[in-house]
């Protein structure tokens, strides 16, 4: 069980996701769950994010490592790279004669191109790029509710622009929240965050996980706009003028 989000800013990428592993004895008998890093750095230049069997997990991260020692991602084309990745994790899989299905990740690199944010599909690990009109995804059991509020801060506070880095982070923050706080079991905190973002006036990205403190200010940030939303029902009823704007998430990175 578990939820993981990734949003294409206009100034970097962002990943994230829960903490939870939920062990079991089968499908239907789950025992415990225990916290586990599911974000993680793999360089520079790359992050993930997967869904799925935490063995499978594992030898993706090796795949990604083996991958980008064997070929410098920031001097390849990123449709290259996706391939590449695809292919090598397939084969991986394959060779313990493991199913399609078991398996999904986002993953966020720098190309020679810029960064990219690329979901390998749970159904059969083909690769998918998000793009300025396609700029979030989200995966695992969690998706039913992530993708709905995710489509909805699209709608009414990004419109037809991609956000900006902080702007992406309070979105996916919002989100991950809204599915541990709703899920029926096997998604919990803490919050994950990770952004892969330019350095000073170059074009080199550098890969980092948010830290407790930088994670706060975003949680703050969703717990503003809720209250924000919980005030208007006064102004359904009648009972008082409309309240102030909500404070908005920094819009520079």
């Amino acid at each position: 069980m578990t939820v993981i989000v990734g949003i294409l800013c206009e100034d970097g990428v962002m990943l994230g996701s829960d903490s939870s592993a939920t062990l079991s004895v089968s499908d239907d008998l789950r025992t415990i769950e225990q916290p586990i890093k599911k974000t993680l750095v793999i360089s520079d230049h790359i992050l993930m994010a997967g869904t799925g069997q935490g063995g499978l997990s594992q030898r993706f991260e090796h795949v990604l490592m083996k991958v980008r020692t064997a070929k410098k991602f920031e001097q390849s084309d990123p449709f290259d790279i996706s391939k590449t990745i695809c292919a090598e994790t397939i084969a991986d899989f394959g060779a313990t004669n493991c199913d399609r299905g078991q398996f999904g990740a986002l993953v966020a690199f720098q190309s020679i191109k810029g960064c990219h944010l690329c979901e390998f599909a749970l159904r059969d690990f083909q690769p998918e790029f998000k793009t300025p009109e396609q700029w979030f995804a989200s995966m695992g059991s969690g998706q039913l509710i992530t993708d709905p509020l995710l489509a909805m801060l699209r709608r009414v506070l990004f419109k037809d622009t991609r956000p900006k880095l902080r702007e992406g982070l309070f979105a996916a923050t919002w989100a991950l929240q809204h599915a541990i706080e709703l899920n029926p079991g096997g998604i919990n905190a803490p919050i994950q965050l990770g952004v892969l973002r330019c350095v000073g006036q170059s074009r080199r990205m550098t890969a980092a996980l948010l830290n407790d403190d930088e994670l706060q200010e975003h949680k703050e940030n969703v717990e503003g706009i809720e209250k924000h939303i919980a005030a208007y029902r006064d102004i359904l009823s009648g009972a008082s003028p409309p309240p102030p704007s909500p404070p908005s998430p920094p819009s520079s990175a």
